[in-house]
């Protein structure tokens, strides 16, 4: 892939995500289809090869941005070298609110498996600084990525505040969700 080709992935990506915000007036967008949005193509017909687990939270729409850029790199990545190269491969994407934490949080976590054997990268790339620095800094929130042998997992923590819409039932998934 050359570095065209990355950067017009990471624009039609943007373009995705920007269709979603468009259709809400830019109010926003769920998480749900935010990961949907980008991680359909990847998905195969029996709907087991990408897993989708968390409840209902609309994102504001720095949120919806950051979020769908940081999952095309996610996706990206497992699909040049991670659990898509391979076609037992599979991505589960599970996120949950924590009301118990002083700010609660909203934790998204990424967790690759079935593909070839990982190994930490030498060099940090770009899409990597993205995930890392972009959204830390943007969103307020700490990315922390594992480049476990059986697959890459990648927790995304944020203080709930910065990435959702105001009165969306917010309170109610909290209380579903409660361990």
């Amino acid at each position: 892939m050359t570095v065209w080709d990355a950067f017009l992935g990471r624009v039609q990506g943007l373009s995705k995500t920007h269709n979603l915000l468009t259709a809400s007036q830019w109010q926003g967008a769920l998480l749900e289809d935010v990961l949907r949005n980008e991680l359909e193509p990847y998905q195969d017909t029996m709907l087991q090869r990408i897993r989708l687990r968390g409840p209902r939270i609309n994102l504001q729409p720095s949120a919806v941005l950051a979020l769908g850029l940081a999952v095309h790199e996610l996706a990206t990545n497992a699909t040049k070298y991670g659990s898509l190269t391979a076609p037992e491969g599979k991505v589960n994407v599970m996120w949950a609110m924590t009301p118990s934490l002083n700010p609660p949080v909203l934790i998204v976590e990424w967790v690759e498996s079935g593909g070839p054997p990982v190994t930490p990268p030498k060099r940090q790339g770009f899409g990597t600084k993205l995930i890392q620095r972009g959204l830390a800094q943007q969103l307020g929130g700490e990315i922390k990525l594992d480049f476990r042998p059986d697959g890459v997992r990648c927790v995304i923590t944020f203080p709930i505040k910065n990435v959702m819409v105001d009165g969306d039932g917010a309170g109610e998934a909290i209380e579903r969700y409660a361990s």
